[in-house]
């Protein structure tokens, strides 16, 4: 029986890695434009005097910025994975510790 990490293929985790920072790029970037826009947004809210509608976009605005650190890290990790592609490529194996890393860029894609 063939798990998700008894197969592992160099090229093809090389090329879904560079896919996965381009792709994380895109939706950082595309949040911090809605971050943008909410901003504006609260500011036109609370000059007609509508608190409560001011706070929901609050709420939303800090999950879109603790979502923008979050791709932050992800472009981190990434990043280190690629760097580190040298030493995968060296053995049989996806080396243990970054295993785990690889995958979860994975489910990006």
């Amino acid at each position: 029986m063939l798990g998700i990490f008894s197969s592992f293929d160099k090229h093809k985790a090389k090329a879904n890695l560079k896919i996965c920072q381009s792709r994380i790029g895109l939706m950082k970037n595309k949040t911090i434009q809605l971050v943008e826009k909410t901003k504006n947004d609260i500011g036109i809210v609370m000059r007609a005097n509508k608190i409560e509608q001011a706070k929901v976009k609050v709420e939303i605005l800090l999950r879109e910025e603790m979502l923008i650190e979050a791709y932050e890290t992800l472009g981190c990790l990434s990043e280190l994975l690629l760097a580190r592609f040298s030493m995968v490529e060296t053995e049989k194996a996806c080396p243990l510790e970054l295993k785990v890393p690889y995958y979860f860029n994975l489910l990006l894609i």
